[in-house]
């Protein structure tokens, strides 16, 4: 009681100046939100396509999940980065440097300036002029693979798997990769584009609804990539889970 009573008198105080005063109830974190789904649904296994220098699966284990992670990553420089930052966790494994796609061979991969917008496909002026840093500096050779030719090196009918694509306007290909892996997967987690990024990319209502068809469900969308000069959104995160 004396605690609401000294808030009301303090509400009073700036009232009489003009000033409203509220409590403020920050929303969750997209990181927090994601850990959170993923202890509802008993997740032991991520696979963590498009890994980068490991921000995505640092940031699980900030947010507490403490099961496998599985990360893949094409570019040279980052996959060594990677390797360095999981090198103490002995639950975080690192894939052999390729890209996931929907076939076995060798690309040549565009390196961005920012090195997260790196991509097998073209960048589009639209994408260019929203973020002028990701601008293509390179390629290298990397190698292709399906998740289907390697997921059994890694889990059982037994994990319970999520599944997170980051693959820069790739992510279409990543799932025609994995169609005999993705009845086993619970979740995935993937990057969509309302606007085309990459030349030749899906866009989101082909991407969910391929999803939909397969048994998911959204769970969760968080905003990733919006215009500056415009503030239109043009990416976002999407979380997608079996019922």
């Amino acid at each position: 009681m004396i605690k609401y009573a000294i808030e009301r008198t303090i509400r009073l105080a700036f009232n009489t100046i003009g000033l409203d005063l509220h409590r403020i109830r920050p929303d969750i974190s997209s990181s927090d939100k994601l850990s959170k789904s993923l202890f509802h649904f008993n997740i032991d296994t991520v696979f963590d396509v498009g890994a980068n220098i490991g921000q995505f699966a640092r940031s699980l284990r900030q947010a507490g999940y403490k099961g496998r992670i599985i990360s893949f990553e094409p570019l040279s420089e980052a996959h060594e980065k990677l390797r360095e930052y999981a090198k103490d966790d002995s639950d975080w494994l690192i894939h052999p440097r390729a890209a996931l796609g929907d076939n076995n061979g060798e690309f040549n991969i565009n390196i961005a300036g920012n090195s997260v917008s790196s991509s097998l496909l073209e960048m589009t002026a639209l994408h260019l002029n929203s973020a002028q840093d990701s601008g293509y500096i390179g390629t290298e050779k990397c190698t292709t693979q399906t998740l289907d030719s390697i997921a059994s090196k890694y889990i059982t009918s037994n994990n319970n798997i999520f599944l997170k694509i980051d693959t820069q306007g790739m992510e279409w290909e990543v799932l025609n990769g994995a169609v005999n892996t993705l009845p086993f997967i619970q979740g995935v987690m993937l990057e969509v584009s309302f606007v085309e990024l990459y030349s030749g990319q899906k866009l989101w209502k082909e991407m969910i609804e391929h999803l939909e068809i397969e048994g998911f469900s959204i769970w969760s969308i968080d905003q990733e990539f919006t215009d500056q000069k415009s503030g239109k959104t043009l990416q976002c995160n999407v979380v997608l889970y079996r019922p």
